[in-house]
């Protein structure tokens, strides 16, 4: 009986090998976006894709302009160069424009590569900023911040509606151990563009005071997973800021 029980675990620990895949393959990500610019539906999108496989990633890794044509695709580490000594004229990050022409008049996105802390040196995501009909509504606005909690990983701006909506995972945390967690929806984020300013749909979640005349920043949002505690400097000095980053980047 022992032997026969023996047989099946052996059995069934070799479907599980076989069913399962190898760590190399599993461990083969790459952070890719897509832009999208449908002036007949009035939309402007940027979103991330989660792409696996190795054959994606051989096409990632050889930097196919052709390809991220044909889709509108944006690779962030296609746009930055940490690898060498920081006096090179070739080192640091560079901006990509995409221009959609919807009903507000023309929409302006900027997409920054965003190097994450020095210990994910090779790893990046996108800061984005967003001028509609010459008005700064969004700025440099980075996805995922400091390699913690859950990035934003949707943009949708509405022209025709005249909003935008983040997706991703966002407040709805205790900042501190003492407070409880805020009722609100931590996945998404709707905000309206006025002549006067922005209004957040969920104010309490911005702490706004509507509307606002400023454009949307890191600092309007809680995202979930960063260390509060410490001061909003923190947030700032976990991002990157040499070669190529705006001045906004710098603390006040």
């Amino acid at each position: 009986m022992r032997g026969l029980f023996g047989a099946l675990a052996l059995s069934l620990l070799a479907m599980l090998s076989l069913a399962s895949p190898s760590p190399a393959r599993a461990d083969i990500q790459n952070d890719v976006f897509q832009v999208l610019c449908m002036p007949e539906l009035d939309v402007l999108e940027v979103r991330e894709l989660n792409i696996l496989g190795e054959a994606a990633h051989k096409a990632i890794e050889e930097s196919n302009e052709q390809l991220a044509k044909r889709y509108e695709l944006y690779v962030p580490k296609w746009h930055g160069n940490l690898e060498g000594d920081s006096d090179d004229p070739i080192f640091g990050i560079r901006p990509t424009r995409f221009e959609c022409r919807l009903s507000p008049g023309l929409v302006e996105l900027i997409i920054l590569p965003e190097p994450l802390p020095s210990n994910f040196r090779n790893v990046y995501s996108i800061a984005v900023t967003l001028r509609v009909a010459g008005h700064l509504v969004i700025d440099d606005l980075p996805f995922f911040p400091c390699a913690v909690g859950g990035p934003i990983s949707r943009l949708m701006f509405n022209a025709g509606e005249g909003y935008f909506t983040l997706d991703g995972q966002f407040g709805g945390i205790r900042l501190r151990s003492t407070e409880p967690k805020r009722a609100f929806d931590d996945m998404w984020r709707l905000i309206f563009t006025k002549a006067n300013g922005l209004h957040a749909l969920q104010q309490e979640a911005l702490d706004w005071h509507a509307p606002t005349p400023k454009a949307l920043t890191m600092g309007d949002l809680d995202y979930a997973g960063i260390d509060y505690d410490n001061g909003e400097g923190r947030q700032w000095r976990c991002r990157y800021n040499g070669p190529g980053s705006p001045e906004s980047r710098r603390p006040p």
